[in-house]
C-alpha cells in the first residue's frame, strides 16, 4: 500500500490547506520513500516552496510548506511555485492571495468543480518588482495583518464584556424584588 498513517514523507491534499496555512494534523497521510523518489518524484516540495490549488470550489487556498519535515510530496489537485530565489516565496504567496490572477483564470470543470489546469497555472503573472521592493511590502502587509488581529481580538474581548454586563443587569433587573 502506497500510504501510511504514521511514516514516511508527509503527503498533502487539498484539505490540509486550511486559512492559508498547511494544517498536517488534520488527516494526515504519509506516503512511502520509494513512491516520493519513484512515481511522484515530480510531486517533492519543500520548506518555503508555495502550493495552491488547482481544483475547488474554493480556488485559491494557497499555503507556504512549513519547515515541519525536510520534504514534502502532494496530490494533483495542488500545484507547486518554487520562486528562483526563496526570498521572493512570501512575496508569490501574498500576492496570489489577493486573488485577482487566479480569478483571471477561465475555470474548466463538471457538476460545480472548478479546475485550473497545470498549463493555465504556469502562464500565471507575477508582478516582480526588485527583492527590497517585495520585502518592504511584504513586511507591510504582515505588519497591517498583526493589527488587523489584534482589533479582532479586543472587538472579541469587548463583545464578552458586553455580553457579561448585558448578563449583569438582566440578573439584577430580573432578580430584584418587586416594590409593588
Amino acid at each position: 500500500e502506497a500510504f501510511d498513517k504514521a511514516e514516511g514523507i508527509p503527503y498533502l491534499k487539498v484539505y490540509n490547506i486550511v486559512k492559508q496555512n498547511v494544517d498536517f494534523q488534520y488527516k494526515p497521510q504519509f506516503i512511502k520513500e520509494s513512491i516520493h523518489n519513484g512515481m511522484l518524484r515530480r510531486s517533492r516540495a519543500y520548506p518555503g516552496d508555495v502550493i495552491m490549488n488547482i481544483v475547488g470550489p474554493p480556488l485559491g487556498k494557497i499555503a507556504i510548506i512549513p519547515e515541519d519535515f525536510s520534504e514534502w510530496n502532494f496530490n494533483q489537485a495542488i500545484i507547486l511555485i518554487r520562486p528562483m530565489e526563496r526570498i521572493m516565496n512570501k512575496w508569490i504567496y501574498w500576492f496570489l492571495n489577493e486573488l485577482s490572477e487566479v480569478n483571471s483564470i477561465t475555470t474548466k470543470g463538471v457538476a460545480g468543480q472548478d479546475n485550473i489546469s497545470i498549463t493555465q497555472s504556469k502562464y500565471m503573472r507575477f508582478p516582480l518588482p526588485p527583492l527590497d521592493e517585495q520585502s518592504a511590502i511584504v513586511t507591510k502587509v504582515e505588519g497591517l495583518l498583526e493589527q488587523v488581529r489584534a482589533l479582532e481580538a479586543e472587538a472579541t474581548r469587548q463583545q464578552t464584556l458586553a455580553g457579561q454586563l448585558m448578563q449583569a443587569v438582566l440578573g439584577e433587573v430580573l432578580g430584584a424584588p418587586s416594590s409593588c
